[in-house]
Order: structure tokens, then C-alpha cells, then sequence
């Protein structure tokens, strides 16, 4: 958006009479009038929407999302797939599920939506003007499925995707459950014999004049050490988070992480099958909708994790506009799995490429199942054995030091 444009909440009057409300972009109020004119309505009121950046510091909504949650996401596009597959006109299916919604974020978002569908806008440009956002990449897709007349397709392909991506993060945090809860006591359990008990025994070493064992004294050491620099160490702390929060947000340091990752052995191949799996199952779903495959590589990019593979597929999407066959410009690339490249193969030289395309989404979708399910059903005997070490180790220490001082009292 450019700096001489704005963004205003219109009120105006269609030529039934019928008031609607929205959000739209335009230079000045007039410019705003002109555009809802073209649209058939009249304008009522405008009101200019200021940005959290335009807001002294002192009156901002420090907790503020801007982003609507992924669960409410998933059900807002599964809603929609299922009642565009009743056939439903896109302004009724938004209003049923507006009236269905309980008062919250996704329910704010469908009554602006449905406004501005109402209005003769475009369901992607709604989403697109909205303050609460929606992920650029599946407006880029409900918009190529607006365009080639298969936005039922592409909902329902949308919907599925983001189902998928929601099950796993429910068995990433259903895994993490209970280490989490056995992080926590270890912890209670490490700060109690560090803060009480530790104390209470080393004055006893200091009227025996015996050595305090080194394990033992080491933890002391630290202990002291942490509560005399406090305040240099909490300041390092957010200095360094603040630097890791400063490069974070430069593509280049996030280009440079993700060209390293890549280069982790076991690393790579989860990180590159997964992204595969997006270029696949999307470019699929895009020339299934009639999408020309430059058109689907630039949308794809966009699902893309990895900075080095968004790369990666532009220079495709650029070797195809020139000729280079698909194919061929993937397997120069080296990040495609092998399995999956062979069913693009197939699939161009068939003329059956988006089939084989959701064929191999499907293949490499399973793999990181697999390899996901693998992962959970390691982590939580790993993490109960790592967290018991730590701890038993810290109260073998406090033991060897009681025997010590029952050792002495002894002689």
C-alpha cells in the first residue's frame, strides 16, 4: 500500500436501500466515494482506520493479533468448502456462517467479508483489505480459484491442507504435554535444592574445615554468582533477544538460516520433503482450477517455508516462462525428493501433471506422517531419561555431601 493511500470503514446505502459496512482502500474520502460508486452503493460515512504504528506507544493494545487463530482459519474455510459444495451463492453461505459464529475474531472478519461481497467485491480481495489477516498465499489461491471460475476446488483443497497442518500441531502438543509438566517439577525440584537445601549445608563444611565436594561447590558457586550479577545477566539477556528479534526480521539473516538448515543431514530431508509436499499438493490444486503453471509457481511460492527453496522455485518458475521443461528444471535444483520428481516426470510427459502432482503430495505427505509419528513416539522417553539425569544427578551431588558431613560428625 502506498503512502498517499489510506484505509477507511465505509458505512453506504445500496440502491435497495439496504446499509452495509466494510473496509476499503483509497486516497481520500472522495476517492473512497468514487470507488462505491462503481460498486452501485452510495456513501454514508468514512471513517480513516489508524495503524498501531500511528498509536502513542502508552494507548496501544499491547496483546493485539492482528492474525486470525489457525484453528478459527480451518473452520472458516472448511465452513465455506462445505457450503459451496451445497451450491449456495458466496453472500448467503458468508451470512449463514456469520450467524452461526460465537462473537470473536472470525466472527468480526465473515460480517466485514460478507459487507463487502455484498458490495461487489471479490471474496480474496475482502479477505486481502481486512484488518484481521488471513495468510497471503491462500488468498493468492482463492483468488486464481475466482479467476478460473473452481473456487469450490480450491476451498476444499485449502480446507484439507490446513486440516493436515492443524492434526499434526495437535500431536506435537499432545506429545509435549507431559514433558512439559516433568520440565516444570524438575525445575521446582532443582530451584528448592539449589535455594534451601544447598544453603543449609555448606556452613556445615565451614565449621568442619573439610572441603566442600567440587561438584557440590560448583553449583554453589553458580548459584552465588547468578544472585550477585542479576541485573548484568537479565540485561544480556534482553539485549541478546532483542538482536535475535532485529535479525530475525532481515530476510537476508533468515535466507542465510535456511540455506544452513538445509545443510543439517537429518534436517534436510524433513525440511525439504515438507515443502515439497506444499509445492505439490498447491501447484496440483492451482492447474487442476486451470491455472497455467507459471501463474501456479508464483502463487506457490508464497506456501513456502524455506527461503533458499522460495528461491529455489523461482529460478524454476523462471527457467519455464524461457521453455525449460518443468522436470527438468526441478532435478537441476537437487531439493525435490527422488520419488517425487519421478512422478512429475510421468506426469509431463503424460500431460497428466496436476494428477500427478496431488499423487506425489499424497507420497511425500505420508512419509512426514511417518517420520512424524516416529519422532513423538521417541521424544517423550527421551525427554523423561534426559530430565531424570539431570535432576537425580543434582540430588546424588546433595547426597554425597550429607554422608560427607555424617562422615565427619562421625570421627
Amino acid at each position: 500500500m502506498s503512502k498517499s493511500t489510506h484505509r477507511f470503514h465505509y458505512q453506504a446505502y445500496a440502491a435497495n436501500g439496504d446499509l452495509s459496512a466494510g473496509v476499503i482502500e483509497a486516497g481520500s474520502v472522495e476517492a473512497a466515494a468514487d470507488a462505491l460508486d462503481q460498486r452501485g452503493l452510495t456513501l454514508f460515512a468514512a471513517k480513516e482506520l489508524t495503524g498501531q504504528a500511528d498509536i502513542p506507544w502508552w494507548k496501544r493494545d499491547l496483546f493485539a493479533n492482528p492474525k486470525l487463530p489457525s484453528g478459527d482459519l480451518t473452520g472458516l474455510m472448511r465452513e465455506l468448502s462445505t457450503l459451496a459444495d451445497a451450491n449456495l451463492p458466496l453472500d448467503e453461505t458468508l451470512q449463514l456462517i456469520h450467524e452461526q459464529c460465537s462473537p470473536g475474531k472470525r466472527r468480526a472478519l465473515l460480517g466485514r467479508v460478507r459487507d463487502q461481497v455484498i458490495g461487489g467485491a471479490t471474496l480474496s480481495d475482502s479477505f486481502a483489505s481486512d484488518p484481521i489477516k488471513v495468510p497471503a498465499h491462500i488468498i493468492s489461491m482463492i483468488k486464481a480459484g475466482e479467476k478460473s471460475g473452481s473456487l469450490k476446488l480450491v476451498l476444499g483443497e485449502v480446507a484439507s491442507h490446513l486440516e493436515r497442518v492443524e492434526h499434526v500441531r495437535a500431536r506435537l502438543k499432545s506429545a509435549l504435554l507431559y514433558p512439559a509438566i516433568l520440565m516444570v517439577a524438575a525445575l521446582a525440584s532443582v530451584a528448592l535444592v539449589i535455594n534451601v537445601l544447598i544453603p543449609n549445608i555448606e556452613p556445615l563444611f565451614e565449621e568442619s574445615a573439610q572441603a566442600m565436594p567440587a561438584s557440590l561447590l560448583f553449583v554453589l558457586e553458580t548459584r552465588n554468582m547468578l544472585l550477585s550479577h542479576w541485573q548484568v545477566i537479565v540485561a544480556a539477556t534482553g539485549s541478546l533477544a532483542a538482536l535475535i528479534l532485529m535479525l530475525w526480521r532481515r530476510d537476508a539473516f533468515r535466507y542465510q538460516l535456511d540455506r544452513r538448515l538445509l545443510q543439517v543431514p537429518l534436517l534436510k530431508d524433513v525440511l525439504a520433503e515438507r515443502d515439497a509436499a506444499r509445492l505439490c499438493r498447491t501447484l496440483g490444486t492451482l492447474l487442476q482450477s486451470g491455472v497455467t503453471l507459471p501463474s501456479g509457481l508464483q502463487i506457490t511460492g508464497d506456501v513456502l517455508h524455506n527461503r533458499q527453496i522460495k528461491a529455489y522455485v523461482r529460478r524454476v518458475t523462471e527457467d519455464v516462462q524461457e521453455g525449460t521443461g518443468f522436470a527438468t528444471s526441478l532435478t537441476a535444483g537437487g531439493i525435490m525428493p527422488a520419488p517425487a520428481l519421478r512422478l512429475v516426470h510421468v506426469g509431463e510427459r503424460t500431460g497428466k501433471l496436476s494428477n500427478m502432482l496431488l499423487h506425489a503430495a499424497h507420497l511425500l505427505e505420508s512419509r512426514q506422517h511417518v517420520r512424524v509419528e516416529r519422532i513423538m513416539t521417541m521424544l517423550t522417553p527421551v525427554l523423561t531419561i534426559m530430565i531424570g539425569l539431570a535432576v537425580g544427578g543434582l540430588i546424588m551431588t546433595v547426597m554425597n555431601a550429607i554422608l560427607s558431613v555424617n562422615e565427619l560428625a562421625l570421627q
